[in-house]
């Protein structure tokens, strides 16, 4: 048996290196050895998929908005690679548009470190079987702590297949998961008894007849129509481990949200748990630009509520949530009791563009007391010092704890300056918004 090659495609800075790490020492593990590559966008996919020749792929779902050849790029990788393939991704909203492409399973990714082991076994334990059905069952070695996970009944085997502050232009424009039990595992790749063929998962003949622009509404569809469905039936919010003086608050007007590292993952892990009727949402995430326009078309897809990316004169609307574009400040602003965005280019404010300060201190100004002020991990010090001025003019504000931040920077510096009112752990920071903003 030749080593088992795993092509992992993931961007995501938060949580790539400890997946990679972790899916490793699996691989390392094995009696034949196996190796791992990752490739962080389509061109470095192309690369790899030619040079390291991989036996089965990992791809986190919220790449599937770039595209290939004018194609949506996990639907591309499918119809392309003829390789096993495992999408994951944080919500459970988009498992139906994801299986829909033809990928052979939707995981749930986890949300703190020590459950990645785990996680990384099963997806793992998943392709052997999918790459190499003859072979025996695979267990490879994990952490003590985790064992329990690789010796799980094996996955069933499948059939193979055959061979200058100038403005910005307004354009047109959970908690931790834990592991699966064996039926989860075997629902992921099929809900029938019999074993599935490659890429058996329905595709919806929209996606086979149609042009490239056309596949790419019929995906965006699928995965609204998802929302709809997880909208018409929204999970409870669990207020279990907020603190009791976290109340509801009359007069909230605005949400105001500041991320760096990790902001990414840390937002939408918030935003998903977040239902309508909200007010509007103003965010910074330290992001470069273009790449903040596909995090916002990510997060319009998995929300429940509108996501877009923030534009210069933007009127702010309730159940809307606005990104800040890359490389320009955002700040809101109020004209005839209406707010609205401003978004400049201006200088650099803590060496970074946008600044959540810069966000933050328009707040101060424009909403006062009736803003909700969210700081999340981060490294350094921006936000902290606007977080401060809410905090003293009698706004609520929240900061993420150390034990749930990639890096505890900026949400230390705003605890230590007495910024914080609540330092709550991730998974608690959208119920916490939730009930303060529930005001009748």
């Amino acid at each position: 048996m030749q080593p088992f090659r795993i092509l992992m495609i993931d961007n995501a800075i938060s949580h790539k290196k400890v997946m990679r790490a972790a899916m490793q020492e699996i691989l390392e593990a094995l009696p034949d050895g196996g190796s791992l590559a990752l490739a962080t966008d389509a061109e470095e996919t192309r690369q790899l998929l030619a040079t390291f020749q991989p036996h089965a792929l990992t791809v986190n779902y919220a790449l599937s908005i770039l595209r290939v050849d004018d194609t949506p790029f996990v639907p591309w990788l499918v119809k392309t690679t003829h390789l096993p393939i495992i999408a994951y991704g944080l919500s459970d909203v988009l498992r139906g548009a994801a299986l829909a492409t033809g990928i052979d399973a939707y995981f749930l990714r986890p949300t703190y470190q020590k459950d990645w082991p785990p996680f990384c076994s099963k997806v793992a334990r998943f392709l052997w079987r999918l790459a190499f059905p003859g072979a025996p069952p695979l267990h490879p070695a994990v952490p003590a702590a985790n064992r329990a996970v690789s010796t799980r009944p094996p996955f069933r085997t499948p059939v193979p297949t055959a061979a200058a502050d100038t403005p910005r232009p307004a354009t047109t424009t959970a908690a931790p998961t834990a592991p699966s039990t064996p039926a989860e595992e075997t629902h992921a790749a099929t809900p029938s008894a019999s074993p599935p063929m490659r890429n058996s998962a329905p595709i919806p003949p929209t996606l086979r007849q149609h042009t490239a622009s056309q596949d790419d509404q019929a995906f965006a569809l699928l995965a609204r129509t998802a929302h709809r469905y997880a909208q018409a039936s929204p999970r409870p919010q669990t207020a279990c481990g907020l603190p009791a003086n976290l109340r509801p608050v009359p007069g909230i007007e605005l949400i105001a949200i500041g991320a760096s590292t990790g902001g990414t993952d840390a937002i939408a892990d918030v935003l998903h748990a977040l239902v309508p009727p909200l007010p509007p949402i103003v965010i910074v995430q330290h992001i470069p630009a273009y790449f903040s326009r596909l995090f916002a078309i990510r997060l319009n897809e998995e929300c429940c509520f509108s996501v877009e990316e923030g534009e210069n004169g933007r009127f702010l609307a309730p159940n809307h949530a606005y990104i800040a574009p890359g490389e320009y400040h955002m700040s809101v602003a109020r004209a005839d009791g209406k707010l609205f965005l401003r978004c400049l280019r201006g200088p650099k404010i803590h060496s970074v563009r946008p600044s959540v300060d810069v966000l933050f201190n328009s707040v101060v100004k424009t909403v006062g007391k009736n803003a909700l002020g969210v700081l999340l991990t981060g490294m350094g010090k921006d936000g902290a010092a606007g977080l401060l001025r809410l905090h003293q003019l009698g706004a609520p504000t929240i900061g993420q704890d150390q034990a749930t931040c990639v890096v505890y920077g900026m949400p230390r510096v705003a605890h230590e300056m007495g910024a914080v009112r609540f330092e709550l752990p991730l998974p608690h920071i959208g119920p916490a918004i939730q009930r303060i903003v529930s005001h009748p």
